[in-house]
């Protein structure tokens, strides 16, 4: 029996797979040609894509991202991280790894 794509949680470690990326017109567009999709950052989910160089879990990444950016609120803040991983997931740019 076949199942979908495992649940994101804070211990899910995330994974960036190897893509066209480019500074373009002032935003930072990752490109999966196999698919024809293209995203493109704002500086924040710059900061995501960088960060996940080396593979982290969801909840090192909002750490690290807090700290960068100075966030309180921290249950809106690693929903929004969480959506926005699934986005690129779901796009095929990163992977959930073991």
């Amino acid at each position: 029996m076949a199942t979908g794509p495992r649940e994101l949680l804070p211990t899910t470690r995330i994974g960036r797979r190897a893509f066209i990326a480019a500074d373009v017109g002032g935003k930072h567009v990752l490109m999966n040609v196999d698919k024809g999709v293209y995203i493109a950052l704002d500086a924040v989910g710059k900061a995501i894509w960088q960060r996940l160089e080396a593979p982290l879990t969801i909840a090192a990444l909002c750490e690290q991202l807090r700290a960068a950016y100075l966030i309180d609120e921290q249950a809106a803040f690693e929903r929004d991280v969480t959506t926005f991983i699934e986005g690129l997931r779901l796009n095929g740019l990163v992977e959930t790894l073991p």
